[in-house]
């Protein structure tokens, strides 16, 4: 009963003439439901009711550069909450680095050239022993490339120059970030909490990674761009599947809450997360079973789908040409190509003769129906 009397409520708030109640909720209920209908059929540039922002959807904030730089640096979002300068450790900051560089799409040409020197250096190399190599030795040789590269007559743009020097050891740390409708929150901050904002997930073509974030911090480059990105610290739990994740028969992915992922990788970038909520079970017996459930979070008043945002009304109506208007009496056949052949009529004596007869019966019929009724009048 209570949503139908959350909308009587509603209709209430219409009544303007208290003389005239029902007429002025029908009145207003009009009134709303053509502004509902007709703001479809504005521009999107226009700011209507339906096309109003969340509350974390507000547009965010975007890095202005003068100059191009890469969508990495270009994330639209807004941190949130009391921020606070963390020192990172040179381990964290070299992990970070070369996190960052591998994942910028202008970087993939660069990171081919040294996979090849590696693979021509080391006949028969694994791909693991390979992908070690990448993450100890990249970011010094893509450092060593681009400085030689007036030797070599290549010059590269300004942000690449201040990328490959590495970050500051110093980031700002936050407790909230709000981005594509999301709002993501470190773990630490939602204990007293009822809603949980911490997990997230980084999908691969192979492997899902679940996680819980433990620290929002947002990583800067010196020099004259300052280039900043947005990185999750979390904490991951095993992706194994069978050990630390499993999908049921009813499609319902679960994690093993009690079982991590032993390799050093906690950051991430904030494009690269999806939230999750993870809920337990409400066991009775077995309370201590580590399965969690896991259920994919959609941002508020957002459908998953393709969207038109092209208005429905057209800009301008097309106005008929002058051969459409024209009136003027279209032949259906052409005369000039179609050859008609006159056909000679033959009559069949015998026809003639058998509508004759015809004529002669129904007259003779009619005759002596009229002189029979003459004679009773």
């Amino acid at each position: 009963m209570y949503p139908f009397e959350r909308y009587m409520f509603h209709l209430k708030k219409k009544v303007k003439n208290m003389s005239k109640v029902e007429g002025s909720i029908v009145a207003q209920s009009l009134n709303e439901e053509i502004t509902n209908f007709s703001a479809y059929y504005f521009a999107p540039t226009v700011q209507t009711k339906a096309r109003k922002p969340g509350r974390y959807d507000d547009g965010g904030e975007r890095p202005t550069y003068h100059t191009y730089v890469p969508s990495i640096f270009q994330e639209i979002g807004r941190l949130s909450g009391k921020r606070k300068g963390v020192w990172l450790t040179e381990q964290e900051v070299n992990h970070i680095h070369c996190y960052i560089i591998r994942n910028c799409e202008d970087v993939f040409p660069y990171e081919s050239i040294f996979a090849d020197q590696l693979r021509a250096e080391h006949e028969g190399i694994s791909d693991e022993y390979l992908e070690e190599l990448k993450q100890s030795m990249f970011p010094s040789w893509l450092k060593y490339y681009v400085i030689s590269g007036d030797s070599r007559g290549q010059r590269f743009p300004t942000w690449f120059a201040e990328l490959v020097e590495g970050p500051l050891l110093q980031v700002v740390s936050s407790p909230m970030y709000c981005t594509r409708g999301h709002v993501f929150r470190r773990k630490s901050t939602t204990r007293l909490r009822k809603t949980v904002n911490y997990g997230v997930v980084v999908k691969t073509p192979t492997v899902d990674y679940y996680g819980e974030i433990i620290d929002i911090i947002e990583v800067e480059y010196p020099g004259l761009l300052n280039l900043k990105c947005i990185m999750f610290r979390c904490e991951w739990y095993d992706p194994t599947y069978g050990q630390g994740m499993k999908v049921t028969k009813f499609g319902v992915t679960q994690i093993n809450s009690s079982r991590r992922l032993g390799k050093y990788d906690p950051f991430i970038l904030a494009s690269q997360a999806d939230q999750v909520c993870y809920l337990p079970y409400p066991r009775v017996v077995n309370i201590n079973d580590p399965w969690i459930s896991v259920t994919q979070i959609n941002p508020r008043s957002r459908v998953a789908g393709s969207i038109y945002d092209e208005p429905l009304q057209q800009p301008f109506a097309s106005m008929p040409t002058e051969t459409q208007a024209s009136t003027s009496r279209v032949p259906l056949v052409s005369t000039g190509e179609v050859q008609v052949e006159d056909l000679p009529i033959e009559a069949d004596e015998e026809g003639s003769d058998e509508f004759a007869e015809l004529s002669d019966s129904g007259d003779s019929e009619y005759s002596s129906d009229s002189v029979d009724s003459a004679n009773v009048l």
